[in-house]
């Protein structure tokens, strides 16, 4: 039904925005510079009528508590920094999970299904999440999208397939391909 459409409220151009209450509720969904985040009604009733404050800066890494193994395989990947607040009260977890899409490129040869997103906790533990990779070829810009029921520092990582595996619970299979009179055999995971 096209009456219940709802339209984005747009701030495309900067990291951080004040969107009236209702406008965002009439929305359901914010586009800042980095991320767009969509709503439901669980969590847009919760925000009262006050403006809502969001904002999605780029994280210092330097100041994250991170392991030397997780820094490294963050790479040059951005940390993003989620903060939403209404009438001074910061609103970090939800009714329910929004989602959130950031830009993402996919690099020379990377496989989409081993896209994932870490959740940074303060203390510098990570938590994978499911993440699933789009490409707007009108933009000429990639996207991971991911659900959340809380904001704080989230970044896009690439999973080995191995750990693809582990994530998703799949089994690693190894078949053994016996070498015949014109093939030499050969072992695939």
């Amino acid at each position: 039904d096209s009456s219940h459409t709802k339209t984005v409220y747009s701030a495309k151009t900067v990291t951080a925005a004040t969107v009236p209450s209702a406008a965002l509720k009439e929305a359901g969904e914010v586009e800042l510079q980095n991320a767009a985040i969509k709503m439901p009604e669980s969590v847009l009733s919760q925000l009262g009528d006050a403006d809502v404050d969001i904002s999605v800066t780029e994280a210092d890494k330097d100041s994250l508590s991170l392991s030397p193994e997780d820094k490294e395989k963050l790479g040059n990947s951005p940390v993003f920094d989620f903060s939403m607040s209404t009438a001074g009260n910061a609103v970090s977890n939800f009714n329910g999970k929004v989602t959130v899409t950031v830009p993402y490129n996919l690099q020379g040869g990377e496989d989409p299904e081993n896209i994932a997103i870490w959740y940074i906790a303060d203390n510098g533990q990570t938590e994978t999440i499911a993440a699933t990779y789009s490409y707007n070829a009108d933009e000429m810009q990639g996207y991971a999208t991911f659900e959340t029921d809380h904001f704080s520092y989230y970044t896009v990582i690439r999973m080995s397939p191995a750990e693809r595996c582990a994530f998703y619970g799949h089994d690693e299979v190894t078949e053994t391909i016996a070498p015949s009179c014109n093939q030499q055999g050969y072992t695939k995971t």
